[in-house]
């Protein structure tokens, strides 16, 4: 199983990075492609439980909320066409409207298309704060599957995920805060020492809870990976979830920094 992680970083690494560092439409593709995957997943979980999701649906709404992110526009009027868009294909079936069936089309649209938009807006922003968030989300999980292997003794949510342990959340804080430091010096040295520590902290917890959630998602749906398209990862949401939590983490506290202090990244 580890030389399988290994070996899928090796290959997938450096198509990633090379995405993000080309940017545009090569960032932008990826984005799409893995948005569409995730959401083949989702669906995959929704019909264990009984629903029926439509994914020329969910994937349309989550290409436009990423496309919005490529042009730079507000998110409140894509936002709105998806909703409506939900509700309108809801009448598809005239006898009865499923509340579960519209919601869950909405959360697959926001966890999936909206969540993953924010690299998009990261990579306009600055490439190399896509890389600064790559090194903090891989040294997270490095440092939280080690320690957590190694001294995991107590129980972080059992119910949920039985094998994640308060070490091993422990490890992804330090983790990150050690990642965070690496991107600080390779990037930005010229900002304050306390940023990469609350960079570090916040995606070290976020990345976690990111975790947790995707988790909760299989846990309802009996199933011990969201697929097998990355082997040794498992599927697309496995190697994702806590990305998902940590782009617009990352790109808030950002924004909130560089509004605050005035400087530019």
């Amino acid at each position: 199983m580890l030389a399988w992680r290994i070996i899928s970083s090796i290959v997938g690494i450096p198509v990633i990075l090379g995405a993000f560092y080309l940017g545009g439409w090569y960032a932008t593709g990826l984005v799409l492609i893995t948005a569409l995957m995730g959401a083949i997943e989702y669906i995959q979980f929704q019909k264990k439980l009984g629903l029926d999701l439509s994914f020329p649906l969910v994937g349309s709404c989550s290409a436009l909320l990423i496309l919005s992110a490529r042009f730079n526009q507000s998110e409140s009027y894509y936002f709105t066409a998806c909703i409506l868009l939900v509700l309108t294909y809801q009448l598809h079936n005239l006898n009865e409207f499923s509340m579960a069936e519209a919601g869950s089309h909405l959360l697959a649209i926001f966890y999936i298309g909206w969540l993953i938009s924010y690299a998009i807006r990261l990579e306009r922003w600055n490439y190399e704060l896509v890389f600064w968030l790559f090194i903090i989300n891989w040294s997270s999980d490095i440092m939280a599957y080690f320690v957590g292997r190694l001294c995991g003794r107590h129980l972080l949510a059992p119910r949920i995920s039985p094998k994640k342990t308060w070490e091993g959340a422990a490890g992804s804080c330090l983790g990150g805060i050690l990642g965070a430091f690496i991107g600080w010096y390779l990037f930005v040295p010229e900002q304050p020492i306390f940023l990469p520590v609350v960079l570090g902290l916040a995606l070290g917890i976020g990345g976690q809870v990111g975790d947790l959630v995707e988790s909760l998602f299989k846990r309802s749906a009996q199933v011990k990976d969201s697929g097998n398209i990355i082997p040794g990862h498992g599927g697309i949401l496995d190697r994702i979830d806590s990305l998902l939590f940590n782009l617009p983490l990352m790109y808030y506290i950002l924004v909130f920094y560089t509004s605050y202090s005035g400087t530019s990244l």
